[in-house]
């Protein structure tokens, strides 16, 4: 996060807009992982150049209040 004059002006814009929706997925949603991937282990890294997860499916419902 860069302060003073040099800083992006829509950088705050953006951090909330992210926020905002993210919270509104989480407090909608529940996530699981699909039982169909049972070889797939999401917390498994790869040691590469960058380290990132396998890609793995997600199952999305919708919450009821």
């Amino acid at each position: 996060m860069i302060k003073g004059k040099r800083q992006c002006l829509g950088e705050t814009l953006a951090r909330d807009t992210l926020f905002i929706f993210l919270t509104g997925l989480i407090q909608n949603f529940s996530f699981e992982l699909d039982p169909s991937d049972k070889d797939i282990d999401p917390f498994q890294l790869k040691p590469l150049f960058v380290v990132s997860p396998d890609p793995y499916k997600v199952i999305m419902r919708k919450r009821v209040a």
